[in-house]
Parts: structure tokens; C-alpha cells; sequence
């Protein structure tokens, strides 16, 4: 690393924060200037802004232009050191610091580079709430600088990820909208004999009847959860230890366990060896659990599991739905998610804030689903498990590259692994 430097931000890059215009006047917004706020520098490119200022708005405020390509820094509270990377031209609010850099320090590098530095920014942030940082941090800052054909370098290798991992978290977002619309489509209207979709309602009104979900086809039948259930199991949550359960030893579910994208037994506490474990709560291949306390939005998540390991309880905030014959796990747990049956749910939970809701046994047992025989359960559960698998892919490898990306900036912005660059390449 002979040939790199560190040396104070300040010394590579002129840096300025924006303003506000007076929000007392309403002319001073709604124009075509774009303004960035704090709550907008998260971690990415920028190429849009939630709010634009006028042009009398630029000329009374203290902001001024950012051009295209500069870092950004959110200086206050919550995204205090967030980083983001401008691709606009654009002005920017008080709380956001522009990063302008000389011709010897590449803006993508830095971007990365600041990015790899957030903890490090934190921990000189000032305040004992939430953090504050100011440009004389910023400008303090020491980072670690290579000959610009190697920066270059660099910040190719990591844009290429980068857009890797874009392309593959837009795919994962199509596969889950035509998984919603999929799963719209299949508990409304169902599929026939032959494994199609049903005409729905508007062209042949004939083939359905009006139930308590609405209109539902014919064959179904609709009850409430109660009646569909043999029983529903709580769990035990003792004072755990805060690692995971190793193999052989038994642990307690934590509610992140159960999310909507399937059951995670890795998210686990180990149970104390001085604590005698209760098998009867220990989960099973087929079980279908529902998250029953915790924030709003975790409340009343639902999976079917489908791979689990020995020596795993349920935890008290964690409930087990048996259903009775006839009833296939799978279906079930795709019925309590559909969006009819969690729009119920959501109008039933309790609790002071929205941070701590509960749902009781009681509430779980009003809900309604719409039960079609066993083999069209079954079809319906092909269909979406094809789309779900092809999801799972692709969050493994999305998984896979973020992991890539974070040894990749480890290695590459510290210099523990050179690159190989010269001037002829950098602009490839």
C-alpha cells in the first residue's frame, strides 16, 4: 500500500449543506428544482426527490445547486451518516451535506468509501439522543486513498455488484406482485377440474355464491378458523441465553422465526441447561405458526414449516394451529395470509401502540377462510409454490451478493486486496 495515502476528506473535497426555504410560503414549493431531504440519503442512488422548491424558493433560501454524481450525508438524527449518491442535479435541505470532490478523488469511490466508514462517522457524531454530525466531522474525516486509476478500478468492481444485487431485488419484487395477483386471483375465484382459473364473477356469475368473504365459487365453503381448528398451541418463554441452540441442544423461537418469506429455525435462543425443556412445544415439519404479539406489522404473520431441526420450542408469543382433517397445513397457512383474511385481522388487534400489538386465541378463531376440497387445495398450493420457489432463489442469491459486497468493500477499500489498473482502463 505504498502507493496510497490517508489523508482528511477535507483535503480532496469542498463540502456544503443546503437549507430550507420558509415553509410559511407556499410559493416557494411545488416547482421543478429538485430538493433532497435527510430521510431520502439511505444507502443508494438518488434520482428522484419527494419535494421540489421554485425558483423563488432557490433564490430566498440558503440552499443552493448540487451537481450530478456528488455524495451525500444526512447529518441529523435517525439517517444521521446515511450516505447517498446523487444522480441528479439537484439542492438539498439543511440536514444533508454535499461532498464535492477535486479531480484527484473519484465520486464513486467515495461514495463506497463513506459508505464502508458509517460506524466509524457515528461514533464521532455528537449528542446523547440521536446522533448529530456537522461539516467540520465530515471534513475531519480520514479515509484511505488510492492512485485514481485504482479508485476507478475499484468502484467498477463494486458498481457491477451493485447492480447485480438491483436487478436481482427488482426480480424478487415482480415475482412478489404476481404472487399477490396470483394469490388474489386463486381465493376469490379458485381453479376447476381442469386446473384453470374460474371466469371470474363479472363474466359468469352463476359459478359463485355470496358468502361472509364475499363472492366465493360454489363448491367452497366458508367458516371460521375455530371451526376449522383441532386446537391452538402457546409456547413458553423463559430467560434464554442470547446465542443460538447448537446442535443437540434445545432453544425457544424468537418471533423473527416466522416471517413472510417462511419459517427461519436459525432464529433461535438457546434454552439455559439449568431449565428443563417441555417437548410437547417442540416444533414439527407440517406446523402452521402465527406470530401473536410484537410490532403491528409482525402480528399475525402466518408460515407453514416445511424444514426445522430437533430441539426447537415454540416461544409464548408464537402460536401453533392445528387444523382438522381435511385441511391441508399448506392451504391453511395460504388462506390466513391472503389479503382478505390479514385486512380482517388487522381491524381485530389490540394494544396501546403500535409498537406492542397482541392478537388473542379468540380473535384468531373469528377469522374466516373459504375451504375447497382437497384437491383443489392442493392445486392451489402448486401454483403458488412454484412462484414462491422461484422467489427463494432469488433471495438466496441476493443473499449471496450482499455478502459478496460486503467482503468485496472490506477487502478492496482497505487495500488488503490490490487491484490492477492503469489509465488506458479507467474509463472502460
Amino acid at each position: 500500500m505504498s502507493d496510497w495515502t490517508t489523508e482528511r476528506l477535507g483535503t480532496y473535497a469542498r463540502t456544503f449543506a443546503g437549507g430550507t426555504p420558509d415553509r410559511s410560503r407556499p410559493d416557494f414549493f411545488g416547482g421543478t428544482i429538485p430538493w433532497v431531504k435527510s430521510t431520502e440519503v439511505n444507502l443508494g442512488k438518488i434520482y428522484q426527490t419527494e419535494e421540489h422548491l421554485s425558483e423563488l424558493g432557490l433564490k430566498c433560501s440558503a440552499t443552493k445547486w448540487i451537481p450530478e454524481n456528488t455524495v451525500l450525508v444526512a447529518l441529523y438524527g435517525a439517517t444521521a451518516a446515511q450516505v447517498g449518491f446523487l444522480k441528479i442535479k439537484a439542492t438539498a435541505n439543511q440536514a444533508v451535506l454535499a461532498i464535492c470532490p477535486d479531480e484527484r478523488l473519484d465520486s464513486t469511490y467515495l461514495f463506497y468509501s463513506l459508505t464502508a466508514a458509517k460506524a466509524r462517522v457515528l461514533f464521532q457524531a455528537q449528542g446523547s439522543g440521536q446522533p448529530n454530525l456537522n461539516k467540520q466531522i465530515i471534513d475531519n474525516l480520514h479515509i484511505a486513498v488510492p492512485p485514481l486509476p485504482q479508485q476507478r478500478k475499484i468502484a467498477r468492481i463494486l458498481t457491477t455488484v451493485d447492480n447485480l444485487i438491483e436487478k436481482t431485488e427488482s426480480l424478487i419484487a415482480k415475482y412478489e406482485s404476481i404472487k399477490q395477483g396470483m394469490m388474489h386471483d386463486l381465493f376469490t375465484r379458485g381453479v376447476d377440474a381442469h386446473g384453470q382459473l374460474r371466469p371470474p364473477y363479472a363474466q359468469a356469475p352463476e359459478l359463485y355464491k355470496h358468502s361472509e368473504l364475499g363472492w366465493i365459487p360454489n363448491e367452497w365453503e366458508v367458516c371460521r378458523t375455530g371451526d376449522c381448528l383441532e386446537r391452538i398451541e402457546q409456547g413458553w418463554s423463559p430467560d434464554c441465553d442470547s446465542e443460538p441452540a447448537s446442535a443437540g441442544e434445545w432453544g425457544v423461537l424468537k418471533t423473527t422465526a416466522v416471517v413472510w418469506a417462511g419459517f427461519d429455525y436459525c432464529e433461535n435462543k438457546r434454552l439455559p441447561k439449568k431449565l428443563t425443556p417441555i417437548p410437547k412445544y417442540e416444533v414439527k415439519i407440517n406446523d402452521v405458526l402465527m406470530t401473536r404479539g410484537g410490532p403491528n406489522s409482525r402480528v399475525g404473520v402466518v408460515v407453514h414449516v416445511r424444514q426445522t431441526t430437533d430441539k426447537l420450542m415454540l416461544s409464548d408469543k408464537i402460536y401453533r394451529l392445528v387444523p382438522k382433517t381435511g385441511l391441508l397445513p399448506n392451504y391453511f397457512t395460504l388462506a390466513l395470509s391472503s389479503e382478505r383474511t390479514q385486512t380482517y385481522l388487522s381491524t381485530l388487534k389490540t394494544g396501546l401502540a403500535e409498537s406492542q400489538t397482541n392478537i388473542s386465541q379468540e380473535i384468531v378463531r373469528r377469522l374466516w377462510i373459504g375451504i375447497p376440497e382437497i384437491d383443489e387445495q392442493e392445486k392451489i398450493c402448486r401454483r403458488l409454490d412454484a412462484i414462491q420457489q422461484a422467489m427463494n432463489a432469488e433471495m438466496r442469491g441476493l443473499s449471496k451478493l450482499r455478502l459478496q459486497k460486503t467482503g468485496l468493500m472490506q477487502d478492496l477499500l482497505t487495500g488488503k486486496v490490490r487491484v490492477n489498473a492503469d489509465e488506458e482502463n479507467t474509463d472502460e
